[in-house]
């Protein structure tokens, strides 16, 4: 791999809003189809299946925050020039600050799942 292709740019640091949006979108898309389709009537136990599908939907987006935020800090720590050395770790710490914001909002948009029933 070349290293102009490992260089974080402000493509890397929009990753993981993005990440966050996907999941936003996803989750509210799932659970307003199921609803309307009736697939809350199954329960296999003490939570019903959506809220097994939206909780693994919030680890898979917080598992990919993780690896995105893991990246790009390992990449920043690689030798180079002063001045690219300065840009890479201030795009690594942007990202990885905005990989925690996003890990919070994950969180809070998964929250309801446990307190609220599916649907209503």
């Amino acid at each position: 791999m070349d290293a102009a292709r490992r260089e974080p740019g402000l493509m890397t640091l929009a990753i993981p809003m993005a990440i966050w949006a996907l999941h936003f979108v996803v989750i509210y898309s799932f659970l307003g189809l199921a609803c309307e389709r009736g697939w809350h009537h199954a329960v296999p136990g003490a939570l019903d299946w959506i809220t097994w599908v939206l909780i693994a939907l919030a680890l898979a987006a917080l598992a990919a925050l993780g690896v995105i935020s893991l990246r790009v800090v390992r990449d920043a720590r690689s030798d180079a020039t002063a001045p690219v050395a300065r840009r890479r770790r201030f795009l690594s710490r942007a990202t990885l600050v905005l990989g925690v914001l996003a890990s919070i909002a994950v969180v809070y948009t998964t929250i309801p799942a446990f307190l609220l029933p599916s649907c209503q």
